[in-house]
This record gives structure tokens, sequence and C-alpha cells, in this order.
């Protein structure tokens, strides 16, 4: 039995978090997360954009995101097989 369901359902403009983002020219919805994190003595901040699959389907590593004014590139591209993507992000 396969998993099916409408992602916009969960990431929507009700979303706490919610925003567009912009991803290889394209406007999407999004939920973005600029968490810090610290392990072995690194610390940093993980800039990340989670989005339902279907807004991004040709999404590439390299290409530009702005979000909320600031631009990035996708450093990296983690699908988790259900409809949705995190696409980890660098600042520029």
């Amino acid at each position: 039995m396969s998993f099916s369901e409408d992602m916009a359902d969960f990431i929507n403009s009700d979303t706490p978090g919610y925003l567009l983002a912009t991803v290889g020219g394209s406007s999407v919805g999004a939920l973005f997360d600029n968490g810090f994190a610290s392990a072995l003595d690194i610390a940093g901040s993980g800039p990340r954009i989670t989005l339902p699959t279907a807004s991004a389907p040709s999404a590439a590593l390299g290409d530009a995101v702005t979000v909320s004014g600031a631009s990035y590139t996708i450093a990296g591209i983690e699908s988790d097989g259900t409809g949705i993507t995190v696409l980890r992000l660098q600042e520029v």
C-alpha cells in the first residue's frame, strides 16, 4: 500500500512558520528553519526549508533560493519518499 496525501494539506498558509520562498526562480510555499546546532565543539546554524516535493520537482544542488530577502544556495536535498523534501541551504 502506498502513501498518497496532498502535502499542501500539511504545509500551507495556516501552518505556523509558513512563508513564500523562491527556489530556482519559482515561488513556493515552505517552512523555514535556521536552528542552531552544536556537535563536537563545532557550532553554527543550519538553514533549511521544508516543502512538498511536488512544489520544487527540479530543485538541484547549487540552485538559488531566496527566503525573506536572504540569499542561499541549495547545499543538500533530502526527500523522505512520502512527498516532503527538505532543502538544506548555504547562505550566499
